[in-house]
């Protein structure tokens, strides 16, 4: 990097910690167009792109350049430092397919000559002598000298980019387009329409979690606004920061319309519910499951009203909803892991819609996750000096890997452990790095505040990292997180929301990391989350011991196995899947022979789903798969 770059002006920030003023200085202008061009390089190309600060392990490993990787972790860009080093005469790499091509960006007033790539010369030398067919990119704002096209470029195999500040920056911050409906959420919209024209009391909305199922509902009742003047719509959320959350959506799509919100205090009569519904707006109820109780005697005292019942993370129902369920002309199920819905709650009618999170990362409503085993360590081992170990490894052995992950501790205790180790660790590998703990305790300004915070700062040479220890898996909604660690997956539903919390798109993440601290010999677990063929890597938890071979022995053979579970699970709908469940549970209890009348298992009556498939086999109804496994539940 040219000597000749300089920083400009200086400007007043704020001390996050401290929260007073402090002179810092404004970005450089040549790190603001590097940052951008690696940027743009990668959006334009369709390519994997990686300026210093994210250049990861395995990337100096495959352009020959293993051996500065020891100093050059240490002696990352100092954002602040007003002459930056030369950094080894490149500012980056991009590929060409798996090819690593070493990048140098140059901002100038004047056309660049030989004289300003003395650096990138030597570099390109050095590295030649054990990788003769070294590829390099020159990327310049001021154009090049004719000696530097005509002699240099050939000479050393580099192409020469011209690029233009306002241009890269342009393409990378289009104007905002018109907001639009899409894929799954125009489905899901004719599908509750379709319900609604159905003599079916209830229906399941199973979409992963950030890929819109809250905005989809408002748009369906945006649809239905005459009709809203005849039915009034209830939100039952489990929380109140919940109940805040889809609130501010459905206000944002309905906004003449009238919203009630019941305390979860117990203050608001039931009188008071229904009161705004005769100025001939649409009425939207807004509940706790601990206040639902209120709404239904509200209904019940004035002689009934047709309701349709909202039920947000429908997997958490317990029997506070009962009665307002038993009061609603309509009940929605809505859940981003559907498949935690307690069975005992579906009638033997239902309509759905369910959407698996293959696809909705498919047609780009969520990140897909990639998972990373680790392999080379004794997984009995925890200590969290072991996990954070792994946890910054594996955020260096990426290209743009994590630097904002959610870290889910066992207690307190741990979580407080991780702040100082993970900071120690990743600061071993020359990233700052910071963490904050998030317990059920953080009130809802606190936790604002610490997304704020999260949200914040430039990443690459940087880590922010919360713990979270005792916190429900929802309503956690921190778009830029880029990875979550979680060391079990036992509770598919709690490992599956845990995991959600970093598949929401976010300006530049392109996937999430999703780090196991268990043995990959858990795939069976993995393939039940739902995630379909879901990238598997297992990485070697020491740097220094990092055996690429092997590594790559371990993950060919990971997602073979991954795909094979997957493939023989097969896609079915909710349906399905809830009538396969309840065979299983038949058949943990001894077979239908033992089932007694009136007997509930797991929220629903076992002797009555067994009389029921009797009869819809008498009637043709079963599939030849389900006919072979009653005759199995009967034979034993």
């Amino acid at each position: 990097m040219s000597m000749s770059k300089r920083a400009v002006a200086e400007v007043e920030d704020v001390d996050e910690d401290a929260g007073v003023a402090k002179r810092c200085k404004e970005q450089p202008r040549w790190l603001r167009v590097e940052e951008l061009f690696f940027k743009w390089y990668a959006f334009v190309r369709g390519t994997v792109a990686a300026h210093w600060p994210n250049l990861s392990y395995d990337t100096f490993i495959a352009a020959g350049m293993l051996p500065m990787y020891s100093e050059a972790r240490q002696r990352r860009i100092v954002i602040s430092t007003e002459v930056p080093e030369d950094q080894r005469g490149f500012d980056g790499v991009v590929f060409d397919g798996d090819i690593p091509v070493l990048a140098q960006v140059k901002d100038h007033a004047r056309p660049i000559g030989a004289g300003a790539l003395g650096a990138t010369y030597g570099a390109i030398l050095r590295i030649r002598q054990k990788n003769a067919g070294v590829r390099s990119l020159i990327a310049s704002t001021s154009g090049f000298t004719e000696e530097v096209v005509e002699m240099d470029a050939p000479l050393l195999n580099v192409e020469l980019l011209n690029i233009n500040y306002d241009m890269m920056k342009a393409a990378l911050e289009p104007p905002p387009a018109p907001f639009q409906l899409r894929g799954i959420q125009v489905e899901a919209i004719a599908a509750m329409k379709a319900w609604l024209t159905e003599a079916v009391k209830q229906f399941v909305l199973g979409m992963p979690p950030g890929s819109g199922k809250t905005l989809a509902v408002a748009h369906f009742l945006l649809e239905l606004q005459e009709r809203l003047a005849l039915l009034d719509v209830i939100i039952a959320s489990p929380t109140r920061v919940l109940v805040q959350q889809t609130e501010t959506v459905l206000r944002g799509v309905l906004p003449h319309a009238t919203f009630v919100t019941v305390g979860s205090d117990g203050t608001t009569s039931p009188d008071a519910i229904f009161a705004g519904k005769d100025d001939g707006r649409p009425l939207i109820i807004s509940t706790t499951f601990d206040s639902a109780h209120v709404v239904a005697d509200a209904i019940c005292s004035g002689g009934g009203r047709d309701t349709i019942l909202f039920v947000d993370e429908a997997h958490l129902y317990n029997r506070q909803l009962d009665q307002l369920r038993d009061c609603a002309s309509k009940v929605c199920l809505v859940s981003g892991t559907p498949t935690g819905i307690p069975l005992g709650l579906l009638e033997a009618e239902f309509a759905e819609y369910t959407v698996s999170m293959e696809r909705a990362a498919a047609e780009g409503f969520i990140v897909p996750p990639r998972m990373f085993y680790p392999i080379g360590v004794d997984l009995k081992d925890d200590s969290v000096e072991a996990k954070c170990e792994f946890i910054a490894v594996t955020s260096l052995r990426e290209d743009n890997g994590m630097r904002r992950p959610l870290i889910f501790a066992k207690d307190k205790k741990e979580a407080a452990a991780f702040i100082a180790a993970l900071a120690e660790e990743y600061a071993s590998h020359g990233v700052s790095a910071a963490g904050r703990v998030l317990t059920g305790d953080t009130t809802q300004r606190e936790r604002e505040a610490l997304r704020a915070w999260f949200e914040g700062g430039d990443g690459g040479n940087e880590a922010r990292f919360i713990t979270c220890v005792h916190v429900p898996n929802q309503g956690v909604d921190f778009p830029r997180c880029d990875g979550v660690f979680v060391t079990t997956i036992a509770n598919r539903i709690t490992a599956l929301q845990r995991i959600c919390r970093a598949v929401r798109t976010y300006p530049g993440k392109t996937f999430c990391s999703v780090l196991l601290w268990m043995s990959d010999k858990n795939l069976l677990d993995v393939a039940q989350l739902g995630l379909g063929a879901a990238n598997v890597r297992c990485i070697t938890a020491h740097l220094e011991a990092t055996d690429v071979a092997k590594e790559t022995v371990a993950t060919v053979r990971a997602n073979e196995q991954l795909r094979a579970l997957v493939a023989a699970q097969g896609t079915i709908s909710y349906r399905e899947w809830s009538w396969w469940r309840r065979t299983d549970i038949i058949e943990m209890l001894g077979g239908c022979g033992v089932l007694k009348r009136g007997q509930i298992e797991d929220g629903f009556d076992v002797y009555r789903f067994m009389n029921k498939q009797r009869q819809r086999r008498r009637e043709e109804l079963l599939t030849d798969a389900q006919i072979t496994r009653f005759d199995e539940l009967d034979a034993g």
